[in-house]
């Protein structure tokens, strides 16, 4: 159970924030405490406990807010192996500083060869996240850095997005969209409603890219309880905005993942010829700030 893992709790008089340093690094919980909403999602059928980073990310995944680096599918690159969802997620974070509202962790990508610290602050609605990756090695790194945040859902809630194109990632994957569907740019959440969240009994799951979005966010609103949760963040950091849905489609799970991701498609190899793929420069740093919010949702029954 959580309560033999050290977890580390930030809180407002709004906001709720529990994170598992020695587990990736993970935010395990986000409640807004004013609508009793925890949003994110566990798998209940993981034990909470340090994740094994050779086993296949799925058949160890725990569910949570985590990161992707620096790569998502397993490949060989270059010479270097990159495991399945790259290395951060399984490897404990360092914490370097801790009070009641902030908490700064830091961990090393060992096949990416770069130090990657967040600054994790609550106040009022508001979570940011601040992110700093200082590559560590004399040659660039062409690079995937993705959000994997598991949000639990049930029929009554929604995925929301400011708009953008719709492209179903693999035509083996998902069964919302059809596979002649996989190369064809369609407005969100067309055609088939991809917004609507189903409940776990349809037997449902889709995987989508999402691109050519007009402003940097990503949520999914709670109609039942009038709540949503925000995912805002740097378009120009994060072009790209994956979404896997399952609503028991997929190994039973019912879970909607929000993933802003710097690159598109999938494998990293792919997306460096395609000159879609993040870069950091020998000894160069990047920073970036994303925030989690939650608030009423204006749409609410």
């Amino acid at each position: 159970m959580i309560a033999r893992v050290e977890m580390i709790s930030l809180s407002s008089d709004e906001l709720g924030v529990l994170v598992a340093p020695s587990l990736g690094g993970r935010i395990v919980e986000v409640t807004d405490l004013g609508r009793a909403r925890q949003w994110l999602w566990r798998n209940h059928h993981q034990a909470v406990s340090a994740p094994d980073g050779s086993a296949g990310y799925d058949d160890v995944w725990q569910g949570g807010f985590e990161e992707l680096f620096p790569n998502d599918a397993p490949e060989s690159l270059h010479g270097v192996e990159l495991p399945d969802h790259g290395d951060l997620w399984s490897v404990p974070w360092r914490i370097e500083d801790l009070t009641s509202e902030t908490l700064s962790l830091a961990a090393m990508s060992v096949s990416g060869q770069t130090l990657v610290r967040k600054s994790m602050s609550v106040e009022g609605p508001n979570l940011a996240i601040s992110y700093r990756m200082e590559r560590l090695r004399d040659n660039p790194l062409r690079y995937l850095f993705k959000l994997h945040a598991a949000i639990a859902v049930d029929e009554h809630c929604r995925i929301d997005l400011p708009g953008g194109f719709v492209e179903k990632v693999d035509p083996g994957v998902g069964n919302l969209l059809g596979p002649d569907q996989t190369a064809r740019r369609q407005s969100w959440p067309t055609p088939v409603d991809l917004g609507q969240c189903r409940p776990a009994s349809s037997g449902t799951n889709e995987f989508v890219y999402v691109h050519d979005l007009p402003q940097g966010w990503c949520a999914v609103a709670d109609r039942r309880l009038g709540c949503r949760m925000t995912i805002s963040y740097p378009t120009e950091y994060f072009p790209y905005c994956w979404i896997f849905m399952t609503y028991g489609g997929w190994r039973g799970h019912n879970v909607v993942v929000l993933e802003p991701c710097t690159n598109y498609p999938k494998v990293l190899g792919e997306a460096i010829e395609e000159g879609r793929a993040a870069s950091l420069m020998p000894r160069a740093i990047e920073e970036f700030t994303v925030t989690v919010t939650v608030s009423p949702d204006e749409q609410a029954a």
